[in-house]
């Protein structure tokens, strides 16, 4: 599966809706997992409470990353700079595919649809660097590197 494309990569991230995303507060990394959607560009939007540390390290600091991945088939890393949405017809249409992500799996209610109304901000992932990583190779040792870079 070494020849994976660009199109294979957001196929595979439309088909998901739940990423962890790493920000640094300082020298303290901190970890979320958080729903998300992704556009035909690669940016990755979600939302969280205002007042939530995520939102704090990133209006601190916007650089991000992120991984999505499912045992049996990829890995995909993203690193990248995260700002707030604040074109109302953007944030309409995020919101709206989030609501589409969040319906993937009937038993997860992700925190994002119990936050009140304007309590939260809606984040846009403008990635810079891409890689995958094949998971459908058992083969544990390697010559070459098992990532693929793809280009944004």
């Amino acid at each position: 599966m070494n020849n994976i494309t660009k199109q294979d990569v957001l196929s595979f991230l439309k088909d998901h809706y739940l990423m962890q995303i790493a920000t640094v507060s300082g020298d303290q990394p901190g970890v979320s997992v958080m729903l998300y959607t992704v556009d035909d560009d690669m940016n990755f939007y979600f939302g969280t409470h205002k007042d939530s540390f995520k939102i704090k390290n990133l209006l601190a600091n916007p650089k991000v990353s992120a991984v999505v991945w499912e045992f049996g088939k990829i890995q995909v890393q993203i690193n990248g700079s995260a700002s707030p949405v604040e074109d109302s017809s953007e944030q309409a249409e995020a919101m709206e595919k989030l609501a589409d992500s969040a319906t993937m799996n009937s038993d997860f209610w992700p925190p994002l649809f119990r936050i009140k109304g304007g309590d939260y901000i809606l984040m846009k992932i403008k990635p810079n660097w891409m890689r995958v990583l094949d998971l459908t190779n058992n083969t544990i040792r390697q010559e070459e590197s098992p990532f693929i870079e793809i280009k944004l």
